[in-house]
């Protein structure tokens, strides 16, 4: 590999950091507001609607970025990473944690749950969290496929200058 191209290649393998970290926030969140619902019997059959504030950060989190935002302290991955090849098993990991939580969520009235405590800005209805999610993954996906336009472009310079 050529050495210019390393530090895109670690931004790329990183990028799934942030993923995994919010995945563990959020899914936590998932899974306290799904208890509360089936200890309080919040039944509902859906469509729900993820409201307002689901839709925010809906649009939010899709890419491109609108806004940049550093991630909040409790969401930020750490600074450096011991085992990079970590990181894409504990993404599907985290997305086969996103299907069960889908299930278990099912008749439950989501649009009534609410993830968060009250006074976090990230609060919003249970419904909003697996779009919101979704969303943010594309987002650092899409990032990430930017990185490796950045690497493959770079690639033929790169050989052109080292022959």
């Amino acid at each position: 590999m050529v050495p210019t191209m390393l530090p895109a290649v670690v931004s790329g393998v990183k990028g799934l950091g942030p993923l995994n970290v919010a995945a563990a926030v959020v899914q936590s969140l998932m899974e306290r507001a799904i208890a509360r619902g089936k200890r309080d019997n919040t039944l509902g059959t859906g469509p729900f609607d993820i409201g307002p504030k689901g839709r925010f950060l809906v649009w939010f989190a899709e890419p491109p970025p609108k806004i940049r935002i550093p991630a909040p302290r409790n969401i930020r991955p750490p600074a450096r990473i011991d085992d990079p090849l970590k990181l894409l098993p504990e993404f599907l990991k985290a997305q086969d944690e996103w299907e069960r939580l889908i299930r278990e969520a099912a008749g439950l009235h989501q649009a009534r749950l609410k993830i968060a405590s009250p006074l976090s800005p990230f609060r919003a209805r249970l419904s909003a969290a697996v779009p919101w999610m979704l969303a943010h993954q594309r987002r650092h996906l899409w990032q990430a496929e930017n990185v490796k336009r950045q690497i493959l472009s770079a690639a033929p310079r790169a050989s052109a200058q080292a022959v």
